[in-house]
């Protein structure tokens, strides 16, 4: 059997025993993600409680006055190579995590309609910036794809 260097044992070690104080299940944030449908309304409904602090940011960016979640996942990043799905009656999105640095996450995001691919977009997300995409026309409104960093 070869002889291990003293300081690559005592490395390893010293991983073996952080790695406990690294995967605790409060380290890792998670990652909330929606499917909202954006309509203009006469009489608009209120916004659901998970949209309500950024329909001020909503309306000015995309100008409809209703917004309704049609699809929601939150989902812990506790692995470099997080997948999910939100599902919704006609939509899904997938979510693929490429790269993680710290809580700042590389993500390729797929959105179908059934079967049927309508987008594919890579972005970045990071903590206090929700990210908003602008996606297809549906019906006399838009879907738009939320994320944001818990």
């Amino acid at each position: 059997m070869p002889k291990v260097p003293k300081a690559v044992f005592i490395f390893f070690m010293l991983a073996l025993l952080a790695a406990p104080c690294l995967t605790r299940a409060g380290d890792f944030p998670a990652v909330w993600s929606g499917l909202v449908l954006a309509t203009k309304e006469e009489h608009p409904k209120e916004a659901p409680p998970e949209l309500r602090k950024f329909k001020a940011k909503l309306e000015g960016v995309f100008g409809y006055n209703q917004f309704e979640l049609v699809g929601q996942h939150t989902e812990k990043m506790d692995d470099l190579t997080e997948r999910w799905l939100v599902p919704s009656k006609d939509f899904f999105l997938r979510v693929a995590t490429k790269v993680s640095t710290g809580h700042t996450y590389v993500l390729k995001l797929d959105l179908f309609q059934g079967p049927r691919p309508l987008a594919t977009v890579e972005t970045r997300l990071a903590p206090q910036s929700p990210l908003f995409i602008r996606g297809p026309l549906c019906g006399d409104g838009q879907l738009i794809i939320m994320l944001l960093v818990k």
